[in-house]
């Protein structure tokens, strides 16, 4: 397969995975609030389960694809929460809860709130692959 190919296959399947996760754990969490009758509960599950979401499916792809740059990941995290219906009213994580009111100033929180925690799972899985330096000390004990 075309390397061009197989990036896009690999940048959908990815946006995909984060919009319809997160949507559907957003959901189960909300449907379990409503019938606890616990609206913070709701909140702080959702923001937990759809987090969850994120670094699980960011932090395996990350390990798998290693060669990707961070318009990639940034990009196909953009999309996959633009997809999230909870996102398009301030819904998805807690921004509502900070901002009064629901909407676009709650929508921009929670996609910067989104974008951070994909980047730092990035950066970590990056960190990961390249090790731990070995000290000045260690490595004259190995010579």
């Amino acid at each position: 397969m075309n390397e061009t190919v197989a990036r896009t296959v690999r940048w959908i399947s990815l946006t995909l995975a984060l919009a319809v996760a997160s949507a559907v754990l957003g959901i189960v969490a909300v449907t379990f609030a409503s019938i606890q009758g616990e609206v913070g509960m709701g909140i702080a599950l959702r923001t937990i389960l759809e987090l969850f979401a994120l670094v699980s499916i960011v932090a395996f792809c990350a390990r798998l694809w290693q060669d990707y740059g961070w318009g990639f990941w940034l990009s196909s995290a953009a999309v996959g929460y633009l997809l999230n219906p909870l996102s398009w009213t301030g819904q998805a994580l807690a921004g509502r809860s900070v901002v009064s009111s629901a909407g676009p100033i709650a929508a921009v929180m929670d996609l910067v709130t989104w974008l951070a925690v994909a980047a730092a799972v990035v950066w970590v899985q990056g960190r990961r692959h390249d090790g731990p330096p070995i000290p000045a000390d260690v490595r004259e004990l190995l010579r």
